[in-house]
C-alpha cells in the first residue's frame, strides 16, 4: 500500500550518515561488533550498505543493527541483469537479523553489469523493469523492502533516459503500484564538481532532486532515495575545468555532504534523500576499488587512514545531531498558528485543491490529541488543532493531504483529497461545552481558509456530516451557530471567568481563582487547564505540576513563589 516518507523505517537517532561495505562480498572486518561500535560511536554512522553473497554476512548485519545502524543489503550476483532474482529465504535470513532494505541489481545502464548477449538484443529497460517486478515480489515474500536498482551517472545508456523510460513503462503496463512501499537506490556522484553544481546531463550530486521530481510526477509522492554508493573519490578529475579531488578536498567535500543532513551544513537535503553511504569504508583485504577506501588506503594514504576519517571524527564529536524533517521545522501557513508538524501526511493528488473544511471534536485533551496526531504509528492527522484557550497549532501544510477521514466520500469527493481538517480540543465526547475563546479562534481560522481557498459556507462541515451520522449530547458542536458566526453575526458570549470556571468544573476539580497555579497561568497567558494537578519526585524533592493549553506549570512543593513553565 502507498506509504508516506515518514512511514519508512529509519535507524534510531538517524542522521543520514553512512558507509558502503568493501567491494568484495567475502571481505569483512575481523570483529564485526567492534567495527560497528567504532563506526557508530567514533564516526556517527547510522547507515551501512552491506555487499553479501547468500547469507554469509547475517552475523555482520546483526552486529551492526545492534549498534543502531540501518543496514541496506545488496544480494550480489555477477552481471546480474537481466536474469538474477533473489531468494526469499536469503532475504528472510537478513530480515530476521534486522535488515529492512534490499538491493538486487546494480547500475543496469552499464554494459558491465549485464549478460552481454542480452544487452545487445535490446529492450534493456523492459527487461530490467520485469526483473524489478520479480525481485520486488521475492523481497516482499522475505519480508523486506525492495529498492529500484541505482543507475550510474551518464552510463552506456544515459541515466535520465533510462529513468524516464522506466517510469513510463511502469505506467503503461499498470505497474506503478509495485512502487508502493518500495524505495530507490541512487548513486548521485558529484565527480569533481561542487555540491551546488547543476549539469545538463545530470552528472552531479543534485541529480537526486531531478529524480525526486520525476518520482513525484509519476507516483504522486516522494519515495525514499537511498544513496548506496556516494561521495567523492580521491583522484577524481572528470571535469577538466575544475581541480582534481586530492585528499584535502576529499575530506572537506565529503564531510560537507554529511553536514547537510543536519543543522551545520551549507544546504539542506530534501527529506526524500534518506542517506549517503560513502564509497568506501575499508577494503578489508579486497583489492578492487581499494584506492577509494577511507581507512587504510594504500594508494592515497600510504596504508593509513585518509584525512577524511579524522575530520569526520572531529565533526561528530564536536557537533553530533539527530536529523529533523520538514514536517517538524517549517513556518505555518496561518500566521496566528504555531507549527507542530506531523509526519502523517502526503501530497494531494495532482490538480486537487482544498475545497472543503471539516471540523472534528478531538475526543481527548490537548496533550493526548497532539501526541496521537504526531505519532507515525497512529497514521492520523489534522491540518490544524484549536486548543480550548484559542491557541491554534498547524500540523500539516494546507497544500498536503492530512489523514483524518479514511476513504470517506462526500458529494462525490474523496474527503482527504480535498479537505482541510480542523480539530477542536474537546475531552469528553462533546459533553463539555466549547469555550468562547476556542470558537472565536476557530471562526477566525476558518474564515481565513474560506477566503484563501474559495471555500463556500455550505462546504464548512463537521465530521458527523461526512460520515452520515447524527450527533447527540448536550455539548454537541452547533454548526449552524458557527456558520452564522462565519457569516458575520456575532452572538453574545459568556465572560472569560465563566468559561474558565466551567472548564474547571468539567474536570471535577476544586477551583479557586486565587490558587497559585491558576493565578500563575492567567498571568502568563497559558490558557485553560488540560490536566489535573500531579506530583512527581526528582532528586528526593517533591514537585507538583498542572498542564495548561500552552504549557505545564510546576514547582517544588512549598515553594509556590518559584514556578517554572515547560512547553508540551
Amino acid at each position: 500500500m502507498p506509504m508516506a516518507l515518514s512511514q519508512y523505517p529509519r535507524p534510531p537517532a538517524d542522521n543520514g550518515w553512512g558507509f558502503h561495505d568493501s567491494a568484495g562480498t567475502a571481505a569483512r572486518p575481523a570483529d564485526p561488533a567492534g567495527y560497528a561500535r567504532y563506526l557508530r560511536q567514533e564516526l556517527g554512522i547510522t547507515w551501512f550498505k552491506a555487499l553479501v553473497a547468500g547469507t554469509n554476512k547475517v552475523d555482520l548485519v546483526q552486529a551492526f543493527v545492534r549498534q543502531g545502524i540501518e543496514v541496506i543489503v545488496r544480494l550480489y550476483s555477477y552481471r546480474p541483469h537481466p536474469h538474477f532474482v533473489v531468494a526469499p529465504a536469503e532475504v528472510r535470513a537478513y530480515v530476521q537479523a534486522g535488515a529492512r532494505y534490499f538491493e538486487w541489481g546494480n547500475e543496469p545502464n552499464l554494459l558491465d553489469e549485464w549478460d552481454v548477449a542480452s544487452w545487445h538484443e535490446g529492450a534493456r529497460v523492459d527487461k530490467v523493469c520485469n526483473q524489478f517486478l520479480r525481485n520486488a515480489d521475492a523481497i516482499r515474500q522475505g519480508g523486506g523492502i525492495p529498492l529500484l536498482a541505482a543507475l550510474t551517472p551518464g552510463g552506456h545508456y544515459p541515466h535520465r533516459d533510462w529513468y524516464r523510460t522506466t517510469f513510463e513503462w511502469l505506467r503503461l503496463h499498470g505497474h506503478l503500484g509495485a512502487l508502493d512501499g518500495a524505495a530507490l537506490a541512487v548513486h548521485n556522484r558529484p565527480l569533481n564538481r561542487a555540491l551546488s553544481h547543476l549539469d545538463p546531463g545530470g552528472c552531479c550530486f543534485l541529480e537526486y532532486e531531478w529524480l525526486d521530481n520525476l518520482v513525484r510526477a509519476y507516483v504522486g509522492r516522494s519515495l525514499p532515495l537511498l544513496g548506496t554508493e556516494a561521495g567523492y573519490e580521491p583522484g577524481w578529475d572528470q571535469d577538466p575545468t575544475l581541480p582534481p579531488i586530492d585528499v584535502t578536498r576529499h575530506a572537506e567535500y565529503n564531510v560537507e555532504i554529511l553536514r547537510c543532513f543536519g543543522p551545520n551544513g551549507s544546504r539542506r537535503w530534501r527529506d526524500a534523500l534518506f542517506c549517503q553511504c560513502m564509497w568506501l569504508a575499508e577494503a578489508f583485504g579486497h583489492q578492487d576499488f581499494s584506492e577509494a577506501a577511507w581507512h587504510k588506503n594504500s594508494r592515497f594514504g600510504g596504508g593509513a587512514d585518509l584525512p577524511a576519517v579524522a575530520l569526520l571524527r572531529r565533526e561528530w564529536q564536536a557537533r553530533p545531531f539527530q536529523r529533523t524533517w520538514s514536517w517538524e521545522n517549517r513556518r505555518p501557513d496561518y500566521v496566528e498558528a504555531t507549527w507542530r508538524g506531523s509526519p502523517n501526511s502526503d501530497p494531494r493528488p495532482a490538480g486537487t485543491l482544498p475545497s472543503l473544511v471539516v471540523l472534528y471534536p478531538s475526543g481527548a485533551d490537548f496533550d493526548a490529541t497532539m501526541k496521537q496526531l504526531r505519532d507515525p504509528a497512529a497514521k492520523a492527522s489534522y491540518h490544524y488543532v484549536v486548543s480550548r484557550s484559542g491557541a491554534v497549532y498547524q500540523l500539516v501544510p494546507e497544500a498536503d493531504r492530512a489523514w483524518h477521514a479514511g476513504d470517506a466520500r462526500w458529494q462525490e469527493r474523496r474527503v482527504n483529497d480535498c479537505a482541510i481538517a480542523v480539530g477542536l480540543i474537546n475531552r469528553d465526547g462533546e459533553s463539555d461545552p466549547y469555550p468562547a475563546a476556542q470558537l472565536i479562534a476557530a471562526a477566525a481560522l476558518v474564515r481565513y481558509l474560506m477566503d484563501k481557498h474559495t471555500v463556500a459556507l455550505p462546504d464548512v462541515v463537521t465530521s458527523y456530516i461526512i460520515r452520515g451520522q447524527t450527533p447527540i449530547g448536550p455539548g454537541v458542536f452547533d454548526l449552524e451557530a458557527f456558520r452564522t458566526r462565519l457569516g458575520g453575526t456575532e452572538p453574545g458570549w459568556p465572560s472569560d471567568e465563566e468559561v474558565r470556571t466551567a472548564a474547571w468544573a468539567s474536570l471535577q476539580l476544586r477551583y479557586s481563582a486565587d490558587a497559585a497555579f491558576p493565578r500563575f497561568a492567567r498571568e502568563h497567558n497559558l490558557g485553560n487547564p488540560e490536566t489535573a494537578e500531579f506530583d512527581f519526585t526528582l532528586g528526593g524533592r517533591l514537585y507538583r505540576g498542572q498542564g495548561y493549553s500552552e504549557g505545564i506549570v510546576y514547582a517544588e512543593v512549598g515553594r509556590w513563589d518559584d514556578m517554572q513553565i515547560m512547553t508540551w
